[in-house]
């Protein structure tokens, strides 16, 4: 269940009807009952998002299917440990694209937010990572959004709003993704040159 994406399901599925997620069947219905206790014409509540329970999604800044593409034409990601939950940043710096999600698991992470927390593979979030001014780029949309969830929820909290997501972008892409692809580089190298060594021998050979 941890695996579901449980909030974008449940912004997209529609009411009392069942859908199947990967291995989840997903049944969602009205509560007509708890509705029939309520005197719902006294304040003209009939038609209203908590009776009908179909809500309204400000689609603003969250991620479209096209962005979710782009994304994975050459995706990686940043995981940061909160106090209860994983923020996920999701990115593709050749189209300058970036995803925010909120977790609630992860198999591992590269930053964490409480000391307690703290890893040998991790890094603490000391105050260098954090810009007071930095909410403005949420505000000129700088960054997309997973699903309603997580833009209400990254918006709203102080911390995170003020988390400066480029940084640890570019301290997880140069230190980490292009030391693996220069070592993928240099075994890739070493192979080439081991495979050129043995030919030399072989011909070496054949010619005494």
């Amino acid at each position: 269940m941890s695996e579901l994406k449980l909030f974008n399901i449940i912004e997209n599925h529609e009411i009392n009807s069942i859908h199947q997620y990967n291995n989840i069947l997903l049944d969602i219905r009205k509560n007509q009952q708890a509705n029939d206790r309520r005197n719902l014409r006294a304040f003209n509540m009939v038609n209203d998002e908590m009776t009908n329970a179909q809500f309204k999604i400000n689609k603003h800044n969250l991620a479209s299917e096209d962005d979710r593409k782009l994304l994975n034409r050459n995706h990686h990601q940043v995981v940061v440990k909160l106090s209860s939950n994983y923020l996920v940043i999701h990115f593709n710096l050749d189209e300058n694209i970036i995803v925010l999600s909120l977790n609630g698991h992860s198999d591992y992470y590269d930053y964490n937010i409480e000391l307690s927390d703290n890893l040998e593979s991790s890094t603490y979030l000391t105050d260098k990572y954090f810009k007071d001014e930095h909410f403005k780029k949420h505000d000129r949309g700088a960054y997309l959004y997973d699903n309603q969830y997580t833009k209400e929820n990254v918006t709203s909290d102080l911390q995170l709003v003020n988390l400066d997501i480029m940084k640890l972008i570019r301290e997880t892409y140069y230190t980490k993704i292009q030391t693996h692809t220069q070592r993928e580089i240099s075994e890739k190298q070493l192979e080439r040159n081991y495979i050129e060594d043995s030919k030399r021998a072989l011909f070496k050979k054949f010619m005494e």
